[in-house]
């Protein structure tokens, strides 16, 4: 379980750059498949920012990368970019096998 920071400011999870979606799926291609357009109800956006610090849980079928143990991330805190809603904590060069 881990944080996201998410600079994809039109998703509807996105508050002040946290995601605010309980947990996410991220894709092997590394795109979060849990992003969806649109915005925040901001009648919303203080309670959800009470929960911006809470962890998440990341399923993920990255297998490659070295955070994915059993697709769930367990890097502490995970970055999804806003040009291609990828995450960019990817990082298969130090993978070793189990």
């Amino acid at each position: 379980m881990g944080k996201i920071r998410c600079d994809a400011h039109e998703c509807k999870y996105n508050n002040k750059n946290y995601c605010i979606k309980e947990g996410i799926y991220v894709r092997d291609d590394t795109f979060c498949e849990s992003y969806r357009k649109g915005m925040l109800d901001k009648t919303f956006s203080f309670e959800f920012a009470l929960f911006e610090d809470n962890d998440k849980k990341i399923k993920c079928e990255a297998c490659k990368c070295i955070h994915n143990k059993d697709h769930i991330c367990k890097a502490h805190c995970i970055k999804v970019n806003n040009d291609n809603k990828e995450c960019i904590t990817y990082d298969e060069n130090k993978k070793k096998d189990n």
